[in-house]
């Protein structure tokens, strides 16, 4: 019947009326959804940022914020939250959609703990919680699990960190970029903490001793990770079998 409308249309001058019943080109356009939740491992409702990426089949990357840059969408929630989380309550998200085109093969997630913005003195966002990410889940997925890691120190801390000594034809030097991801498998249904964070210059981390170059802490414990070090235009990576709750791992790198 549509099909049939369309083609009268296009043959005839049509009342501006009947166009007004006519659905939008976008309204047709077939799209998928995402969906899920997003708590503390506590239990509680935290101030987060989702960051999404969504690739095509051939790995090209959609932009849903249509700024052409970092994520494909960005999502915020519980912007006034105190960095320790609260309870949840009927004025707090613990949920969240995601909604993309239907030639969206893929979805990357990095969740993040956030500071409500404008209190002071300065909440620094990884307080309680460290980060955590999904990787490669299929973009009709439902109920996807989204949990932020307690740090050690808090009831329920499960959090370890990756520290190292960075050389370059044997003198240390300071990585200009470092991150680590879990290797732990992942699925829609998985409800593991799936751990990840970017690392900081060991001079403006007081969250280790020691004489190394780079530290990446908050990393949720119990699973393996890849290290990716970068030295000028150079990047080393390294696999780890674990990184234990309350501890530090060292991975040295050599350029």
């Amino acid at each position: 019947m549509l099909r049939r409308l369309l083609a009268t249309i296009a043959a005839v001058a049509v009342p501006a009326a009947l166009l007004a019943i006519l659905p939008a080109q976008s309204a047709m356009a077939a799209t998928k959804t995402m969906t899920g939740t997003i708590q503390g491992a506590d239990g509680l409702a935290v101030n987060f940022m989702l960051g999404f990426d969504v690739h095509r089949a051939d790995g090209s990357k959609i932009d849903l914020d249509g700024d052409g840059t970092g994520y494909s969408k960005k999502v915020y929630g519980n912007t006034s939250l105190n960095v320790t989380g609260a309870p949840k309550s009927s004025s707090t998200v613990t949920t969240w959609s995601l909604t993309m085109p239907s030639d969206a093969a893929n979805v990357w997630i990095e969740v993040y703990p956030n500071r409500p913005v404008g209190v002071t003195p300065y909440q620094p966002p990884q307080t309680k919680y460290g980060p955590s990410m999904r990787r490669a889940l299929p973009p009709t997925s439902r109920g996807v699990a989204l949990r932020l890691p307690v740090k050690c120190g808090y009831a329920g801390g499960v959090t370890g960190g990756i520290k190292g000594r960075v050389t370059k034809a044997g003198h240390v030097v300071t990585p200009v970029r470092t991150r680590a991801w879990s290797t732990a498998p992942d699925s829609a249904t998985n409800t593991r903490i799936l751990g990840w964070n970017m690392g900081v210059q060991y001079a403006t981390s007081s969250l280790y001793q020691g004489y190394y170059s780079y530290v990446v802490p908050n990393l949720a414990g119990g699973q393996g990770y890849v290290v990716w070090v970068t030295v000028g235009t150079t990047t080393i990576r390294k696999k780890i079998t674990a990184v234990n709750a309350c501890r530090g791992t060292v991975v040295n790198f050599a350029f």
